[in-house]
C-alpha cells in the first residue's frame, strides 16, 4: 500500500458514507458445481456499507450498454475484501439490483473507489 492509498482510500469512503445511501452488496466468492445434480451452489458475501446513487453518465460505457431504468453507484473500496464484479447483487430500498459493470478508479497500488451500472 502507497502513502496515497493509505491517505485516499478511507477518506474517500468516509465521503460516501457521509453523503450516500445505505445498501447491501453481496458479492460472489465461489461456487461449488456437483456434476450429480448438475447444480452450482454459489457462495456470497455480505457487505453492509454506504453508496452514492445517480443516473449513469453514458460517456463512460460502451453504446448500448446503458439500458432504460439502470442506476450507478459510487462505493468505497477500503472495507471490501472481495471487489464487486458483474453479477453481484446490491440491495437498496429493499429491491434487488444486479451488478451489470464495474470500473475501478485506483489511488496507486490499490482501488479507492468503484463505480458500478446496475439494472434491476
Amino acid at each position: 500500500m502507497t502513502t496515497l492509498d493509505a491517505l485516499i482510500r478511507p477518506l474517500a469512503n468516509d465521503l460516501i458514507a457521509k453523503y450516500g445511501k445505505p445498501m447491501l452488496l453481496r458479492v460472489t466468492d465461489s461456487a461449488e458445481y456437483d456434476p450429480a445434480t448438475g447444480d452450482a451452489d454459489v457462495y456470497r458475501v455480505s457487505y453492509d456499507l454506504f453508496g452514492l446513487v445517480s443516473a449513469p453518465e453514458r460517456l463512460l460505457y460502451d453504446p448500448g450498454v446503458v439500458g432504460s431504468g439502470d442506476v450507478q453507484v459510487l462505493l468505497g473500496d477500503y472495507t471490501l475484501d472481495i471487489p464487486p464484479k458483474a453479477g453481484d447483487l446490491i440491495t437498496m430500498d429493499g429491491v434487488d439490483w444486479t451488478v451489470v459493470s464495474v470500473q475501478s478508479t485506483f489511488s496507486g497500488e490499490q482501488a479507492a473507489i468503484h463505480t458500478l451500472l446496475l439494472r434491476k
